[in-house]
């Protein structure tokens, strides 16, 4: 993996199955995308064809959601940014208050009409911006910039909420540096911070459909070659697996006698291994989002053989990654006592002088 510039983090989400939830669903205000009632809006996810808007209309949504998020104490050069690349998706129908939330798995659309009731002359008039504002945000420089990294920013977003479940947790910020960093993108790149870039620039796109952009992106060459790469890293949620069965196969082909005691344990892994394979997201943290069935697992067979794999890693290869997968380790630890006991058994086994000698002599 390291010829193309990929960590095992990278093409593996962080939990195991039965690890942590997903991204919980609920409506945050900050996230809200509001659009004028008569403006015009596509009812078809990523339609080739751009929205044509009225004048007044784009004028109406800038405002709108400028106000709307000065009201959550954003910045205004922040919000006008933001309002910008929230217009950006619904002109190319990333977004649209005409989605139905049944259709794409999810209970609420963050882009929203706004009320006939509510004219612009009713919003919050301190909150609006003054022209000069606009214009000295809205540069030519600005929207050439937005326009050549926006599909990239869209992408890393997708590839995140992928593979750790969430849009932005703090802890992911590193991880959004490193990833821009391989898309040899620059800090300075980036029209804001990527906590307001995920959550209240992007977080309206919904799932399914954020997922099929980037597809979408792949499959014409639209983003980074380093999101080429990474389209089809696994769910948060897979981690385990895929950890598991790469140590097991490793074991089978140099140790096969250690994971004779576990054949139940190994039985149940290939049936788990056969689903997922079956399933793209049925492993997924956010399993709903995509309309899929949560796969279960018999954590109690599955964490035995675990424990077992951690036992030989850690006495034959201690500097592997595998041992660093935190996915594995919280997995050993749902193993009952016997579990435990077999992992000692295995460490102690390939510690053991008869069987080094054997080894050896092979």
């Amino acid at each position: 993996m390291d010829e193309v510039g990929l960590a095992a983090e990278d093409l593996n989400g962080c939990d195991f199955i039965t690890g942590s939830e997903g991204e919980k669903e609920e409506l945050v205000d900050i996230n809200i995308v509001v659009v004028p009632a008569d403006m015009n809006v596509s009812n078809i996810p990523l339609n080739d064809e751009l929205v044509k808007f009225e004048p007044n209309h784009i004028k109406g949504f800038m405002i709108y959601n400028t106000v709307s998020l000065r009201e959550q104490k954003v910045d205004v050069a922040s919000a006008i940014k933001l309002s910008y690349i929230r217009l950006q998706c619904l002109l190319h129908s990333l977004i649209s208050p005409k989605f139905q939330v049944a259709e794409h798995h999810v209970r609420y659309n963050d882009c929203v009409q706004a009320k006939r009731d509510k004219p612009l002359n009713e919003v919050q008039a301190g909150l609006v911006p003054s022209k000069k504002d606009f214009e000295d945000v809205l540069t030519k420089d600005f929207k050439n910039s937005l326009k050549k990294h926006l599909v990239d920013i869209v992408c890393c977003v997708a590839y995140m909420f992928r593979v750790r479940g969430h849009h932005y947790l703090p802890d992911m910020q590193e991880r959004y540096e490193n990833l821009w960093n391989r898309c040899l993108h620059d800090v300075k790149d980036l029209p804001v911070t990527w906590n307001l870039l995920a959550t209240a620039g992007l977080h309206a796109i919904m799932p399914d459909v954020l997922d099929q952009f980037w597809k979408k992106c792949v499959d014409n060459s639209f983003c980074s070659g380093s999101l080429c790469k990474r389209y089809n890293c696994q769910p948060a949620g897979y981690a385990g697996v895929t950890a598991l069965m790469k140590g097991v196969i490793d074991i089978e082909v140099m140790l096969p006698m250690v994971l004779q005691p576990v054949e139940e344990s190994k039985v149940e892994l290939e049936r788990v291994v056969d689903e997922v394979s079956k399933s793209r997201w049925g492993a997924s943290i956010n399993h709903r989002y995509y309309g899929a069935t949560r796969i279960r697992v018999d954590e109690e067979k599955i964490g035995i053989l675990a424990a077992v794999v951690l036992g030989v890693y850690k006495q034959l290869a201690p500097e592997d990654n595998l041992l660093n997968s935190k996915a594995l380790e919280r997995l050993s630890h749902v193993a009952p006592a016997t579990g435990g006991a077999l992992g000692l058994v295995a460490m102690r086994t390939v510690k053991s002088d008869s069987f080094l000698l054997q080894f050896s002599n092979e």
